[in-house]
């Protein structure tokens, strides 16, 4: 893949707005981020930091948007993986375009990682059937090779972020094929 150019330093977010989602397993608060993109770049990509407590970042060519929020709390842990399908099935939603990377496990924690996995799938399928490309990496490849180490975390580079958030920029970073050497 050819190594496009980006200055992630360029990005100038700011929160803009706050939305209610609503879904059929409930309703979800959402803070919503915008930014334009560095002048000479046009990427398009989707990046998502999958939980419950969830990021997905979008990459548009011109603009970058980030939301932020919460699933609805279940009772069994299963169905976040239904709540997040509900979701991301609606790309007008989250302006969705292009090649979509949900962020994989991370292997060095010993717990939750199963639970995890359920809303993981829930937001690969929905993006699926909603006509997306989807790829499931995992965070220490998605952190060296779109920001350039992979100990580097989403909340170093965009400090103005969310934590789930700028995890979610950098994995649409590299849903959109940005890569780095460290």
């Amino acid at each position: 893949m050819t190594e496009k150019k980006i200055n992630l330093q360029e990005f100038n977010f700011e929160h803009i707005n706050n939305l209610t989602w609503v879904i059929p397993s409930g309703e979800i608060a959402v803070k919503v981020f915008y930014s334009k993109m560095p002048a000479y770049v046009k990427l398009t990509g989707i990046g998502v930091d999958p939980g419950r407590n969830f990021g997905i970042a979008t990459l548009d060519g011109k603009e970058a948007w980030v939301f932020v929020g919460s699933l609805p709390k279940e009772e069994e842990k299963w169905r976040y993986g239904l709540a997040a399908y509900e979701l991301m099935a609606n790309p007008t939603r989250y302006y969705g375009q292009g090649n979509a990377v949900v962020e994989g496990a991370a292997y060095k924690e010993p717990y939750g990682q199963s639970d995890l996995a359920h809303v993981r799938m829930g937001f690969c399928l929905g993006l699926h059937y909603a006509g997306h490309s989807v790829s499931i990496v995992p965070p220490a490849t998605i952190r060296a090779e779109a920001l350039g180490k992979g100990n580097l975390s989403g909340l170093e580079v965009w400090p103005d972020l969310p934590h789930n958030g700028a995890d979610a920029l950098a994995v649409a970073i590299y849903a959109a094929g940005v890569r780095r050497e460290e």
